[in-house]
């Protein structure tokens, strides 16, 4: 019964970590989204601040 408790939560977790990864990309978003509105706030252009906010937030890509 142990096997059979192991072997469906691995997958399981095959079908949960799409779900968590697009969340992680949700709350990423959000935060450079929050960040590039600052920025525009404090007088930057958009697509100055988008890129402000990419590098202030930092490593996108590595997460």
């Amino acid at each position: 019964m142990l096997r059979l408790h192991a072997w469906f939560s691995r997958l399981l977790g095959l079908f949960r970590k799409k779900s968590r990864d697009a969340e992680m990309a949700e709350e990423i978003q959000q935060h450079v989204d929050l960040l590039t509105e600052r920025n525009i706030a404090a007088g930057m252009l958009p697509y100055e601040a988008r890129n402000a906010a990419l590098r202030q937030f930092g490593g996108v890509e590595q997460v």
